[in-house]
């Protein structure tokens, strides 16, 4: 079973917790290889306790990200102008910069760039997933991944554009917003300034996708959570549903140009968080880096059921 495979991967991670004690040994004895499903369903129902979530007041709703891959430049030039920041923390120390201020200039020539990108949407974008593969003109790749952030909550720029009239509430989704903004490039710092949180980034030497919780991420199983309600680490039962998509990669419709959906009821594992997924009812499913991980994050808006799953005492 995948998750369990994702657990076994990170045993120090739970060796850490008391609670997980009966789990940690039952994991290190046994061959995850040669488990049937029988057995992994066995292991499941007889190391833990399945608990659901609920909130009236909690906004219920799972999304997805992905790694994209972006072209850029480790020196400033003409078509690459737009700075990917390391977190400033030695310089500003508690002081708080807003996403507008960093887009003014306020980081500039401090030593801080770790990479130049062709515009503000590719930047905003590698800031919205958390991670990137940055593409350069030689051929080669790097992983950038989140090294803190600017301290400001997360806004929603799709709120702004419907209030403002650039999109429609009905046609919200990622492909929309970005079709606008690309669309309409005088409307980008208006649009992006209305988020002031801003992430910072590191580059990662073994260009291995991880999550906040320290270990691989694994495409569908993996999720980011809000670590105040569901701790990371913890195996999570979710019932939704993800866009379908052709065998082109681009997304299936209905006749009436709605999204098609497929059942999700899968056992996933929290192992990340994100700015914008706060709640008990919110989760982020990891896609993968693939161009078809792109399309299914772009269009994941779903609510669902969550049913957390606690080490049985």
């Amino acid at each position: 079973m995948p998750v369990l495979k994702q657990m076994q991967q990170s045993i120090h991670y739970y060796e850490r917790y008391p609670n997980y004690k009966a789990v940690v040994d039952a994991l290190s004895t046994i061959e995850l290889d040669s488990l049937s499903a029988k057995e992994a369903r066995h292991f499941i129902e007889t190391q833990f306790r399945p608990f659901s979530v609920a909130d009236p007041n909690a906004e219920n709703m799972v999304t997805g990200y992905y790694i994209p891959t972006i072209a850029a430049s480790r020196e400033q030039t003409t078509d690459f102008s737009v700075p990917l920041y390391k977190n400033p923390k030695k310089i500003f120390h508690k002081r708080r910069i807003s996403r507008q201020a960093i887009m003014n200039g306020a980081l500039r020539n401090l030593g801080l760039e770790l990479a130049w990108l062709n515009n503000d949407l590719d930047a905003y974008t590698i800031q919205m997933q958390g991670s990137a593969f940055l593409s350069f003109a030689d051929g080669s790749q790097a992983l950038v991944h989140y090294a803190g952030s600017n301290g400001y909550a997360y806004a929603s720029i799709s709120e702004y554009m419907i209030q403002k009239g650039y999109i429609k509430a009905a046609e919200r989704s990622v492909e929309t917003v970005y079709g606008f903004l690309t669309n309409h490039p005088d409307k980008q710092a208006e649009v992006l300034a209305k988020n002031p949180a801003y992430a910072y980034f590191k580059f990662k030497a073994d260009n291995t996708v991880v999550g906040a919780q320290g270990y691989a991420l694994l495409p569908f199983r993996s999720v980011a959570v809000d670590k105040r309600f569901i701790p990371l680490g913890s195996l999570l039962f979710l019932d939704t549903a993800v866009p379908v998509l052709k065998k082109n990669g681009e997304i299936k419709r209905s006749v009436l140009g709605k999204v098609k959906h497929r059942p999700f009821q899968q056992l996933c594992i929290a192992q990340d968080q994100g700015g914008a997924i706060k709640g008990p009812l919110r989760a982020d499913i990891y896609f993968g880096a693939s161009a078809e991980a792109a399309v299914l994050a772009g269009f994941m808006t779903r609510p669902a059921r969550f049913v957390v799953l606690r080490p049985a005492l």
